[in-house]
């Protein structure tokens, strides 16, 4: 039982040194998310976020049309 309890507790100091080091390395790597006047900023310099909203079904129209869009968008991968 000695044994088991001495190397429990090296274990222990370890892990913790371990998570500590890792925590410090962690921060030192980190940016920083702001939002100014409606821009996004990453470490003060301007990100451009990039993206598509693409609703083919209006309102009250059958969806059919999903699946003949579905195939469209799938060609364009091919």
């Amino acid at each position: 039982m000695k044994l088991l309890r001495i190397n429990s507790s090296k274990v222990l100091i370890i892990m913790f040194i371990t998570f500590f080091v890792f925590g410090i390395v962690e921060n030192g790597f980190s940016t920083i998310v702001e939002i100014v006047q409606g821009q996004l900023l990453v470490d003060g310099s301007p990100f451009i976020v990039k993206g598509v909203g693409y609703r083919p079904v209006p309102i009250g129209i059958d969806p059919w049309i999903r699946i003949r869009s579905f195939i469209l968008v799938l060609s364009l991968f091919r």
